[in-house]
């Protein structure tokens, strides 16, 4: 009868286990979401800045591939395809394309969750490449805009993005390394800061308000800081699929390759759906 009971209370103990360990091929959610405020996050979404014709346009997507739960660690390896492309306002709803850059690369990530909190690293290795597109070109001069013509802009980096989330609100860091790059004199190191704070106990008709900023440090010629603010509601989960309402300001250097060279400074209106 003791025996019986034994291997009874083993039998649960393995099952209960089990229910502990899963592997998912092409899970339908990310394990660790963009981080609102860095401009280098796969969105699908438009911002319109405030005191210029400028606009920004975002289509990508970043998807794990696989992943294994055991227990509360999870570990993700999945993808990342997006691009960012800068367009301008003309009569007649034109918005000729001004520049565009790519960024496709592998991703791996590493989460612990506990009851109210979670941390863990998102490591990316990433190749971004930009280019100068028709809608600089002067037709009547027959010239590019300004004499801006187009170069060769490429550059590969590895990024290790260490975060702690508690409640509602995510802090993080991260560490770029950049081991190849065009033009060669362009900086090989990055380092960043940044936090996003949801306000659950705001919501109202769905919409949770949030905040965020990112400070990135960059070498180029000499280091420089841009930085990054963000708020605005999102309808869904705060962490998870839904729609944002933006309200973004940005003080730095320009994000796409082509314009590297220029700081700049705006106020955008946006809105971005969370895949």
């Amino acid at each position: 009868m003791i025996l019986r009971a034994c291997a009874v209370a083993a039998l649960l103990a393995s099952a209960t286990v089990a229910q502990r360990v899963e592997t998912v091929a092409f899970p339908t959610d990310l394990t660790v979401s963009p981080f609102v405020a860095n401009f280098l996050e796969r969105r699908v979404g438009v911002e319109f800045q405030t005191e210029s014709n400028a606009l920004r346009l975002d289509i990508g997507a970043s998807r794990d591939l696989w992943r294994r739960v055991e227990n509360d660690e999870t570990i993700a390896v999945g993808a990342d395809f997006f691009t960012y492309t800068r367009l301008r306002q003309k009569s007649q709803f034109r918005f000729p394309v001004e520049a565009v850059d790519y960024l496709f690369g592998l991703n791996a990530v590493y989460r612990v969750d506990r009851e109210d909190d979670a941390y863990g690293a998102r490591f990316r290795v990433s190749h971004v490449s930009a280019h100068l597109a028709d809608g600089r070109w002067n037709d009547r001069a027959d010239e590019w805009m300004e004499r801006r013509e187009p170069f060769t802009y490429s550059k590969e980096f590895v990024e290790l993005a260490p975060f702690y989330r508690f409640g509602a609100t995510r802090v993080y860091g991260c560490l770029t390394w950049v081991f190849h790059v065009i033009p060669s004199y362009l900086g090989s190191y990055q380092g960043q800061i940044g936090v996003e704070r949801f306000f659950p106990e705001a919501t109202f008709l769905g919409a949770t308000p949030f905040l965020a900023y990112d400070l990135r440090l960059r070498e180029t010629t000499a280091w420089t800081a841009d930085n990054s603010a963000a708020a605005g509601v999102k309808f869904g989960e705060p962490f998870g699929a839904g729609l944002s309402l933006i309200v973004h300001y940005y003080q730095g250097a320009n994000v796409h390759g082509l314009f590297h060279d220029r700081r700049e400074e705006y106020v955008s209106l946006g809105v971005n759906v969370d895949l």
